[in-house]
């Protein structure tokens, strides 16, 4: 299966199947503290119900799955101290190891097959064709769906907030260092 960002960023989006729904819909509060993500039901009319609610903490993210609440390390364990992989549990019993080269991810089971990847958008330039970021998942894994989709919203937008603190850190000591110079 086949999931398409309908726009640029995974913190407000949409993720549409091949046939067009929108499966999953995610926002972001304005301040990013709160991401939810939503399931399409196959009631009449298909609506969005919310699946889960990530609410990003200083040292303690939270996820809440309808009752229940779970720190985010405990269920995406770290690999290691210096890892980017996450191992995580599904609902069913099966257990997943997300890895990252820090452009992409994909999803491996316990054994090391993969069984998920994530695709970047492409502005189709040097012979690649156009295309929307998306996140393709083997249908061999189709029951354990929502824990992988709320796994990987966590992790692309936990990385797209720390990629951003880089980068205002680094504007702001380049901003720093022009203004020393200046009065220099």
């Amino acid at each position: 299966m086949r999931l398409t960002y309908s726009t640029y960023n995974i913190s407000n989006t949409g993720l549409v199947s091949d046939d067009g729904r929108e499966l999953y819909h995610i926002s972001t509060s304005r301040w990013g503290q709160k991401t939810t993500v939503r399931k399409l039901t196959d009631g009449s009319p298909p609506t969005h119900v919310p699946l889960a609610v990530i609410r990003f903490r200083w040292r303690k993210d939270l996820i809440e799955w309808g009752d229940r609440t779970i720190e985010a390390r405990s269920w995406l364990e770290k690999s290691g101290t210096f890892s980017s992989a996450r191992t995580f549990t599904t609902a069913g019993g099966q257990q997943y190891k997300w890895r990252t080269d820090s452009v992409r991810w994909w999803l491996e089971r316990a054994d090391g097959s993969e069984v998920a990847r994530s695709h970047n958008a492409s502005l189709g330039i040097i012979g690649k064709t156009k295309h929307k970021a998306y996140l393709d998942i083997g249908d061999d894994i189709s029951a354990d769906i929502d824990d992988v989709v709320v796994s990987f919203v966590y992790l692309k937008v936990l990385q797209e907030r720390q990629q951003s603190a880089a980068n205002s850190a680094s504007s702001s000591a380049a901003a720093g260092a022009a203004a020393a110079a200046a009065a220099a």
